[in-house]
């Protein structure tokens, strides 16, 4: 016990001499009329500051576009709640209620396109509720974290975390940490909670608190990229590479009123209007000039930064990129896209809301925020196929399946299927041709050939079909 006091004593007095150290080598940085001590790129240090993974997302057009392609996918799945319990969704709850309309300025698809952006760009989320902290929150918001530094002050050792948040903007707002029935939490006073969302930071010091961004391997390539923009941009207001010179050959240097003259004479034949015209050169020699290697590789450089950052945050190139689009692969690509990227996301947003919010709700214990896999369209034929198989197996009871659908439980539907159910799974498998084949059942043969026909003219195929139908008598 001795050695182990003596252990954890030592690793304590490690961790304040490192702090005493960073503290007296962090730089430190002034926006909009607060102080905040951060660790920045800019200056060769580990971090890209969230102040510069916002500047990428501003200016680096690769990045934007597939930030964007993920958060418009995540927004338009639906919030759900689910209970562990008894294996269902629920399809009413009051934190659902207040999701829909999270504060006065706020939609639910904002809140969540906020969050995300927020997450994928910065590493970093937070989020504010107000309202009595041993009740329900009334209104939440979304925190801009560049006003946020941490007090590493009297900080808990053990679990890595700030004394407490401070937010700097106008007036500033301190949120202390505080030890609950629910873990640890930052309150300020009785009636206002923060909450933090970070992603994984391998270097993170007793100083700094934050998440690192999913941008940061591609940090430098990214401005690269915008100094590439910035130049190009610059040459294109001042003229730009020229193509074309006219050249004086005669060996005598030209008049102010020559010079004058051979200017307007020039400006005449500019311009998509004068295409064609000859060109009348009085002493004048035109020599084109060749195009830069460095300006022909531009463009390959912006299409190679696309696939890079694309490859980072699990986005299929096919969505980005109109030359790499065909109709056999964008279907494959968006499941990709769902699966690669959209569906963790959402269950990373998912738990931390459920830690968030729904501990602060009466009977919640065994309530989450989950996502319904059935919502999402590219997942939907898999979802079916699932199902399809839970039917046949015969080993699930309705309500199971329902819930592999998303659909809510149905009164008596926790038996398991009887034989005369699990024939009905029979007699689609033994039917694959259905124009040549008699069932013994000319009724059920006849709805059958019926239903197919309509699910051809949507455009199902034959998998889904068989699914749909097994689904749609399930009594």
């Amino acid at each position: 016990m001795k050695l182990f006091n003596s252990s954890k004593n030592k690793r304590i007095k490690d961790l304040e001499n490192m702090n005493k150290e960073l503290q007296n080598n962090v730089i430190k940085k002034n926006y909009d009329g607060f102080d905040m001590y951060r660790n920045y790129s800019e200056s060769n240090n580990y971090q890209l500051s969230i102040e510069n993974a916002i500047k990428l997302y501003k200016e680096c057009a690769p990045f934007f576009m597939v930030v964007d392609k993920i958060i418009n996918s995540y927004a338009e799945i639906p919030l759900r709640i689910f209970d562990t319990k008894k294996n269902e969704y629920l399809e009413n709850h009051p934190v659902l209620d207040l999701l829909k309309k999270p504060n006065y300025d706020c939609t639910e698809f904002e809140f969540k396109e906020t969050l995300a952006i927020n997450f994928l760009v910065t590493g970093n989320s937070f989020l504010y509720a107000n309202g009595n902290i041993k009740k329900p929150p009334l209104e939440v918001f979304n925190m801009n974290s560049l006003f946020f530094n941490a007090n590493s002050i009297g900080i808990d050792v053990i679990n890595q975390i700030p004394k407490s948040w401070q937010y700097n903007n106008n007036k500033p707002i301190i949120f202390d940490n505080k030890e609950t029935i629910n873990g640890l939490k930052f309150y300020n006073g009785d009636d206002q909670e923060l909450y933090h969302i970070k992603k994984y930071n391998p270097c993170q010091y007793i100083t700094d608190f934050f998440g690192m961004s999913k941008a940061y391997p591609l940090f430098q390539e990214m401005e690269s990229y915008i100094a590439g923009n910035n130049n190009n941009s610059s040459l294109l207001k001042n003229g730009a590479r020229p193509s074309s010179a006219f050249v004086n050959t005669s060996g005598e240097e030209l008049s102010d009123k020559q010079f004058e003259r051979a200017q307007q004479q020039i400006k005449n034949f500019q311009g998509s209007d004068n295409t064609g015209k000859p060109l009348i050169l009085d002493g004048l020699e035109y020599r084109e000039m060749s195009q830069n290697n460095r300006d022909m590789q531009f463009k390959e450089m912006q299409d190679s930064m696309l696939s890079r950052i694309a490859n980072v945050y699990g986005v299929p190139l096919a969505l980005l990129l109109d030359s790499t689009m065909t109709l056999n692969n964008l279907q494959t690509a968006r499941l990709h896209l769902d699966k690669d990227a959209v569906i963790p996301l959402s269950k990373r947003i998912n738990e931390e809301l459920t830690k968030f919010l729904l501990s602060r709700y009466p009977d919640s214990e065994y309530l989450e925020f989950a996502i319904d896999i059935s919502s999402i369209e590219s997942l939907k034929p898999e979802v079916l196929s699932n199902a399809l198989l839970m039917k046949q197996i015969g080993v699930n009871t309705k309500n199971e399946i329902r819930s592999e659908l998303g659909y809510m439980h149905l009164e008596g539907g926790d038996e398991l299927p009887t034989e005369q159910q699990l024939n009905m799974s029979d007699f689609i498998n033994n039917n694959e041709d259905k124009d040549e084949e008699e069932d013994e059942n000319e009724d059920e043969e006849k709805n059958y050939k019926e239903f197919y026909s309509y699910m051809k003219k949507e455009q199902k195929n034959d998998k889904e079909i068989k699914a749909l139908w097994v689904l749609s008598n399930m009594k």
